[in-house]
């Protein structure tokens, strides 16, 4: 009898788990439509809160590094840290890279259109606790690359460092066909069209 009440609750857990995941998906689906949202609308206060801690942190880290990284240190870091750090001194002044933090930063370049929206939809959607992680696809094409949200203070938000190494995957393929492999040649190229002009003489020295 024990053995029976124990197979009865745990298949009213597994159901309960089951009935639930519609909900949670929809969800997802749905910041994710309103992140795109705000994006097209150039609205970045509104864009940011569904971005997650994890995204801001890393651009808090960034920003720190655009302050602080000499051009030894800007030159060995991974290629999206290398470019952003490039892409921010030359198109901003020192005064408004010292006064962004993570989230205000994403903000600035979502009103900006430094981060563009998305251009692709969620396909199937798996979740595991407070992680989800949703196919990407693009028309009625489907990938096999995933972007992952987390769940906090009860939303489901993106984190958009999931999809950096598939960003790094397809700039490296872009610098091997069109810029010799110079990953530095590629970095100071996209600053000069984000800034719209030359870089900067000092775009390798920190400006602290």
């Amino acid at each position: 009898m024990n053995k029976f009440f124990t197979l009865l609750i745990c298949c009213f857990f597994l159901l309960k788990t089951a009935a639930a995941q519609p909900e949670t998906v929809d969800a997802i689906k749905s910041n994710f439509a309103k992140y795109n949202k705000a994006i097209s609308a150039q609205n970045g206060k509104e864009a940011v809160n569904y971005i997650d801690h994890k995204t801001i942190a890393y651009y808090d880290k960034i920003l720190n590094f655009a302050k602080t990284s000499d051009s030894a240190k800007v030159s060995q870091f991974p290629l999206l840290d290398k470019l952003t750090v490039l892409v921010l001194r030359n198109k901003l002044t020192k005064q408004e890279i010292k006064s962004f933090d993570g989230r205000t930063f994403l903000a600035y370049s979502f009103d900006n259109r430094m981060n563009k929206s998305t251009g692709f939809d969620l396909g199937e959607i798996t979740i595991k606790a407070s992680n989800a992680k949703a196919q990407i696809t693009i028309g009625d094409r489907s990938s096999s690359e995933y972007i992952e949200f987390n769940q906090e203070d009860g939303q489901w938000k993106i984190d958009l460092t999931s999809v950096f190494p598939l960003t790094e995957k397809y700039m490296k393929d872009m610098i091997q066909k069109n810029f010799e492999g110079d990953e530095n040649k590629f970095c100071l190229s996209v600053a000069n069209g984000a800034a719209g002009k030359e870089a900067k003489k000092n775009i390798w020295t920190p400006i602290e």
